[in-house]
């Protein structure tokens, strides 16, 4: 495995990161209501994973591209 492909790997799993509701909220630099608030409201935000029956959490990838694409908006 060259460096390249294990600096890959390393990129991979950081963005498949599973951030809880209160850790998806501090990388957006949102408040938890407004987490909900624009889960509900937007489309095109990530939908949540369902982890346990009382725990559901978001990929960090996932929240990153879409803040991505609000900042173009």
């Amino acid at each position: 495995m060259t460096y390249s492909t294990i600096s890959e790997s390393k990129k991979s799993d950081h963005l498949n990161e599973m951030l809880r509701t209160k850790q998806a909220a501090a990388l957006l630099g949102v408040s938890l209501v407004t987490l909900w608030r624009i889960g509900e409201r937007d489309t095109n935000f990530p939908s949540k994973i369902r982890i346990s029956s009382r725990c559901v959490g978001y990929r960090r990838g996932d929240l990153l591209k879409w803040q991505e694409s609000q900042m173009g908006a």
